[in-house]
């Protein structure tokens, strides 16, 4: 019988992307279904109950919030099935938060969010994907705007720390904090907690693969997360 050669790392980590595709598929396409389902349904009663201002609004809400699960799950799909560059370069992770935050700030204007980002000057520097990086930053940003949104004094913030040789940025809303029933499958994009979970899944997998870690570090008075990367020489 003929010998095989042993799959390359890099043919391992496509295959095991395209089963996590696959299950993501699947899963995405019962949610999508589920939310295009009720979407139709508040949108027939909409135009029911469109002379009632304050049922009008309930039901543009829920539109939207279904809207927006769909867009998510579609979303993570892409980022797991695209085979991006992974090729690290050097980057001051500070200036990549203000940078992450500078993308939101008009809706952080009209949404009364305050955000900041600490320490205001200093560099953090790290060796890395960073358009990965990017898009880890603002998933976890998207998920602290979502959780803030509607409550009076909102708050965000973006913290960056480097201590034993490792860059950590945290960011902390002060939202109600990630439910007890979605804390056990938080980074499952199959848990209960579907949509964010999704992007927390494909996130830890692009820190990861960047020789990183992503984690739920608080969940006191609001949900804190943490990524971490080793200190660039």
């Amino acid at each position: 019988m003929q010998n095989r050669e042993p799959l390359s790392p890099e043919r391992l980590n496509s295959i095991n992307r395209l089963t996590v595709v696959a299950r993501l598929l699947s899963s995405a396409v019962h949610d999508t279904r589920n939310a295009l389902q009720i979407v139709t349904g508040h949108a027939e009663l909409f135009a029911e109950t469109s002379a009632n201002v304050e049922k009008a609004r309930e039901r543009s809400r829920a539109i939207l919030a279904q809207s927006d699960r769909a867009t998510q799950r579609m979303h993570g799909l892409v980022v797991m099935a695209q085979d991006t560059d992974p090729s690290p370069t050097r980057f001051d992770m500070r200036a990549l938060a203000e940078e992450v935050v500078a993308l939101r700030k008009s809706s952080f204007g009209r949404a009364r969010i305050r955000v900041a980002v600490t320490p205001a000057s200093g560099e953090f520097w790290v060796v890395a994907p960073r358009a990965d990086l990017i898009r880890v930053a603002a998933n976890l940003m998207l998920n602290a705007e979502r959780a803030v949104a509607g409550r009076p004094e909102a708050e965000i913030g973006f913290s960056v720390t480097s201590t034993g040789g490792r860059v950590r940025l945290t960011v902390r809303d002060n939202g109600p904090g990630v439910a007890p029933a979605v804390l056990p499958s938080l980074f499952d994009p199959f848990g209960p907690g579907t949509g964010p979970g999704v992007g927390l899944h494909v996130s830890r997998w692009l820190m990861e693969r960047a020789g990183g870690t992503l984690a739920l570090v608080s969940n006191d008075g609001g949900a804190e997360f943490a990524l971490e990367l080793p200190a660039a020489p």
